[in-house]
């Protein structure tokens, strides 16, 4: 039996015999401080309440300083594995592989050989599209997750027409992947729908091509553009 696993089950006996022991308010201590002992909420180490530091400041063991936090919580990113304590409600990204995407157990992704989509972890060196088989994971394209936002559109022309500045340019080319930009373009207005094409357009998709796929007059595709096109100062591909 490792250290580790000895203090766990050291630590669960602990609550455990107290719990029994003791009814009323007295058993419902926090987690951190149980009887006569402390434990770490990191990594569940226990040792005696001293009457001279009664609230230490860190962990004897592993010296974590939020090892009574109420917040903290140990994260495991699903795209890299990699696992780290944090106390912050929700960290911005893994800081081992700089993903956005750590929580979310599947991805939306598009194979940028045959176009084929599906659900994937994204966890593995390679990914297995549906139509094309094993291919390398920069074959695949992740797509944001429309699903994630709240619909605010239904497809149809605008009553104003869409505004696009110089500025929302220069910004959404400095977003890291396409889920960021997604979030930037419903932050200044756009719907889902509107997000989706934008993206797609500036991912090099040609109109007729993103009006197919989408299942979308033409005519929505280049209403969503064009303000995009005149802010770039480029033409349509």
């Amino acid at each position: 039996m490792d250290e580790s696993t000895f203090q766990e089950g050291m630590a669960r006996l602990i609550r455990m015999t107290h719990q029994n022991g003791h009814s009323g308010p007295s058993a419902r201590e926090s987690p951190e401080k149980v009887g006569d002992f402390h434990i770490c909420k990191m990594c569940n180490h226990v040792w005696k309440i001293r009457k001279s530091n009664p609230n230490p400041k860190s962990c004897p063991s592993c010296h974590s300083t939020i090892w009574n936090s109420p917040n903290a919580r140990k994260i495991r990113c699903a795209r890299c594995g990699h696992k780290w304590v944090t106390n912050l409600k929700h960290p911005a990204v893994c800081p081992n592989c700089r993903s956005r995407t750590y929580d979310l157990p599947t991805l939306m992704v598009r194979c940028k050989i045959c176009g084929s989509r599906w659900e994937d972890a994204m966890n593995q060196s390679d990914a297995t599209c549906p139509n094309c088989g094993k291919i390398p994971r920069d074959s695949v394209k992740i797509l944001p997750r429309i699903e994630d936002m709240v619909a605010n559109d239904k497809v149809e022309p605008r009553k104003k027409p869409l505004s696009i500045s110089k500025e929302d340019v220069d910004s959404l080319s400095k977003q890291p992947d396409d889920y960021s930009r997604f979030v930037y373009l419903n932050k200044i207005g756009l719907g889902p729908t509107e997000a989706d094409i934008l993206i797609r357009y500036m991912n090099e998709q040609k109109p007729v091509d993103i009006a197919i796929e989408l299942d979308i007059p033409l005519g929505i595709v280049f209403e969503t553009i064009v303000p995009y096109i005149d802010a770039a100062g480029t033409e349509v591909n």
